[in-house]
């Protein structure tokens, strides 16, 4: 579980808790098809989402710009 501030650059900063969803095992660090649950505090809105999801996946779901889905998703993919 992660549970912090994501930092997206110079764009903007984010309150993100990230948890595998039930039933996902995790063996060490996190795969690419990992079904896992993203809140984002600051927008109040959820999705579920993988560590390979495409930005656009935040844009639908987050309420995010596109740059901030970019960088949401580098951050995703680096951490998980």
């Amino acid at each position: 579980m992660f549970a912090g501030r994501v930092n997206l650059g110079k764009y903007s900063a984010y309150d993100i808790v990230v948890f595998p969803l039930k039933g996902t095992t995790i063996p060490g660090r996190w795969d690419a098809g990992t079904d896992l649950l993203m809140l984002c505090l600051d927008q109040r809105r959820c999705c579920v989402c993988r560590p390979s999801d495409h930005p656009s996946r935040f844009v639908e779901t987050l309420g995010l710009g596109e740059v901030e889905a970019e960088e949401m998703s580098k951050w995703l993919q680096s951490t998980f």
